[in-house]
């Protein structure tokens, strides 16, 4: 019994042909390759960040335009779709880092917010006026 592989060779070199081609700037691969490749780097996003992640779709969105930039530096070395997995990879960590990050500040923000909208003393006596009504 033999395993299947998640790309048949014919499809492998078909995208690494239309990557070659979108590299070089036609727009007609480009697209094709999107589309092809779109639906996995939706699938990554979602895996690593969850279906109902507020930013996943911008993830997805900041991914394909990120992979076109990048097409020109593409050598080849792997499959377009490791190629983009690894764009979306790296921008699924850069997004949650941002993430927290915001929501690290935001935390900063409400504890100063408190701290400052915290009532002040109200006592105008002077100190030791508590003092020796104690010791009375």
């Amino acid at each position: 019994m033999s395993a299947t592989p998640l790309a048949s060779p014919r499809k492998h070199s078909d995208l690494l042909e239309l990557a070659r081609c979108a590299a070089g700037g036609d727009s007609e691969a480009t697209g094709a390759l999107l589309k092809a490749l779109a639906p996995q780097m939706i699938r990554t996003v979602h895996a690593l960040m969850g279906p109902t992640h507020a930013d996943a779709d911008d993830v997805v969105q900041q991914a394909m335009i990120a992979l076109v930039q990048a097409l020109p530096q593409f050598r080849g070395d792997c499959s377009p779709q490791h190629y983009a997995a690894r764009i979306v990879a790296r921008l699924v960590v850069a997004t949650k880092r941002r993430v927290s990050f915001r929501s690290d500040r935001r935390d900063e923000t409400d504890v100063d917010e408190v701290q400052s909208a915290s009532p002040r003393s109200t006592n105008t006596s002077p100190p030791g006026a508590v003092a020796h009504w104690c010791e009375s």
